[in-house]
């Protein structure tokens, strides 16, 4: 795989981390109800990514729930709230989630620098043989 190939792979990588980052985001707030077999919603289910090297170059990705992706909640004023006033609550430290925003957001940079830099490269090869 050329350099072109490799960096596209990391940019496409990055906007998948980008992507469950700001979902993560999204949904910081939003609540369900706790256990299985509640009736009322299900809590939202945070989403991690697998990152890891291709043989040949370049990188792949996989876009999962994170686990455990909820934890319990008191607020007996909840409508999502058991008889117990618990709820759940999505597992999203927002700090967390901005640092892997800023992160991928370097990275989809970098990639496009060294695809900038290898387009350039080619063209000043195809001058030199021209």
């Amino acid at each position: 795989m050329n350099a072109i190939g490799i960096a596209l792979s990391g940019v496409q990588a990055s906007v998948v981390r980008l992507d469950a980052s700001a979902s993560n985001i999204a949904n910081l707030n939003s609540i369900g109800t706790l256990g299985a077999g509640q009736v009322g919603n299900a809590p939202y289910q945070p989403v991690e990514v697998s990152q890891w090297s291709v043989a040949g170059g370049g990188v792949a990705t996989l876009a999962g729930t994170r686990r455990p992706s909820t934890f319990p909640l008191y607020d007996p004023s909840s409508m999502s709230a058991d008889e117990s006033g618990m709820m759940a609550s999505p597992d999203v430290d927002l700090v967390s989630e901005t640092a892997a925003q800023i992160e991928a957001l370097c990275a989809y940079r970098a990639n496009l620098s060294v695809i900038r830099t290898a387009d350039q490269m080619e063209g000043s090869l195809l001058d030199l043989t021209a």
